[in-house]
């Protein structure tokens, strides 16, 4: 009986105390520390060792999977500082709470409600599928892109290094890719390889599966498989025929709204990067090199944070586009940061039906939820404070006391610097490493409020209230 009592005891105090918004904060939080400790250490360091805030930064854009950095990873660190940024961006890109749930059902621990619904928090809630089903899925997955994603690497690096250091980076480039984060063993990243289309279209396709959601990903793979067992059962290689009699596997709405709306942003955006940038970055290119290299700065800006041109040479107006797609981001429930694209999508569809006089947001011939309205709206508007926030801040930070004149350029590149940091992108025009500390904490806190998301951090700090059960009067309000 005091045994009993002890355990409820035990779970009433987690339960009020210990969210899951606040275990997926703590979780990052705590991952951070440690890869900065471990970063810190003489045998991470490389020649010059590593500062505390330089550590702390690169910690914290490798858990965040955001990939500024203030420090070149190839000359900056040792081999063992590579490894330790390498697992902090497996870890962060898949979650935290996601290896520790995996840990404690390897070790023979059922999963509890609480864990189940921090899954869920991690990656979006998926019918018919378990938390312990999701978890193993979302590894094996994983695996498997990052190893198929370093066989393709491999050849094209083994060309200009030896053996055992393209395996090396092939394995790092594919695991940064696929979690989106951006971190390069190449001082200029990928801009090597601009027409390259082993590397440019792996790269492309890894940064795409990883910023599409693990919850499109299970279904696609429901959907592929449905497929594959009616197929044999129409050729009579299956005796059993269920798939036949019954109805087949069709995708979700919301995994139909982030891949259509995923796909528009990437060939709008690579449209209008070809054309601002035509007669600047890519002039001379051939017209392979022109295509491959718009279409990878704009599936990069979808928070991965590779670059095949450099970014700090493009033109304003070009910048200005990769600031939109960077805020806009990934999808919900993958490495990716940013609003998330279903988020754009759903506020895309607000204007449309009040534009339209329409009664509901609808998709696909659903609708959207109110409450999800809401959502969206609310979302956005905590994540333009933070970002204009965050630039304000920056801003002071690096040109207080100076005049506009003599800080000509400043406003944009330091901007360009917080979206990319919210957005956990990684891209830069070039500045971060010359940042003062003061703004290098203002990116670290960027990163990690891009990661975990304003809403989820808002949740974690805030104290819970008692809903009110009294309802106001309406009254009128002159919008516009």
């Amino acid at each position: 009986m005091t045994t009993d009592k002890a355990r409820l005891l035990q779970q009433a105090f987690y339960s009020r105390f210990w969210t899951p918004e606040k275990l997926l904060v703590g979780s990052f939080a705590g991952m951070i520390l440690l890869t900065t400790l471990m970063l810190m250490l003489p045998l991470s360091a490389g020649k010059h060792g590593v500062g505390f805030v330089d550590a702390l930064f690169t910690a914290t854009s490798a858990t965040c999977v955001t990939g500024l950095s203030v420090i070149d990873t190839a000359t900056g660190f040792s081999r063992a500082g590579q490894i330790f940024i390498l697992i902090a961006i497996q870890l962060g890109g898949i979650g935290i709470m996601t290896f520790s749930t995996f840990l404690l059902y390897i070790f023979g621990r059922s999963l509890s409600v609480r864990d189940s619904e921090l899954l869920s928090s991690s990656f979006g809630k998926t019918a018919g599928t378990s938390a312990r089903g999701l978890l193993w899925t979302v590894l094996v997955i994983s695996i498997i892109i990052e190893a198929i994603g370093a066989l393709f690497f491999y050849p094209e690096f083994a060309t200009t290094m030896s053996g055992q250091e393209a395996v090396f980076s092939a394995i790092f480039h594919s695991v940064s890719a696929f979690c989106n984060a951006g971190f390069s063993l190449f001082p200029d990243s990928f801009s090597r390889y601009y027409d390259n289309p082993v590397v440019n279209l792996t790269g492309m396709l890894l940064i795409f599966l990883g910023g599409i959601g693990f919850i499109a990903f299970l279904e696609l793979f429901q959907f592929i498989k449905s497929r594959i067992v009616m197929l044999l059962e129409r050729l009579r290689l299956r005796k059993r025929r269920t798939f036949v009699t019954t109805a087949p596997f069709r995708f979700s709405l919301h995994t139909k709204l982030v891949v259509t709306t995923s796909l528009i942003l990437i060939f709008a955006g690579a449209l209008v990067i070809g054309v601002l940038e035509y007669q600047n970055l890519d002039k001379g290119m051939s017209l392979s090199g022109r295509i491959l290299s718009s279409l990878f700065q704009s599936v990069t800006a979808r928070t991965a944070g590779f670059n095949t041109i450099n970014t700090g040479l493009m033109s304003g107006a070009t910048l200005f586009v990769i600031m939109i797609l960077m805020f806009i981001g990934a999808s919900p429930g993958s490495c990716g940061g940013g609003i998330k694209v279903s988020t754009f999508a759903v506020l895309m569809g607000i204007v449309r039906a009040r534009l339209t006089k329409g009664l509901h947001v609808v998709f696909f011939k659903r609708r959207v939820s109110t409450f999800v309205q809401t959502e969206a709206v609310t979302f956005v508007i905590l994540a333009s404070l933070v970002v204009v926030g965050g630039a304000l801040l920056l801003q002071i930070s690096e040109t207080a006391g100076l005049s506009r004149l003599a800080t000509q350029g400043r406003f944009l590149e330091l901007l360009f610097e917080a979206v990319s940091a919210f957005g956990t992108v990684g891209l830069s025009t070039g500045i971060t490493p010359e940042l003062s500390p003061l703004s290098k904490l203002i990116l670290i806190a960027l990163m990690f409020i891009g990661r975990v998301g304003p809403l989820t951090l808002a949740l974690a700090v805030a104290r819970k209230k008692s809903r009110s059960k009294l309802t106001h009067p309406e009254g009128r309000v002159v919008i516009g």
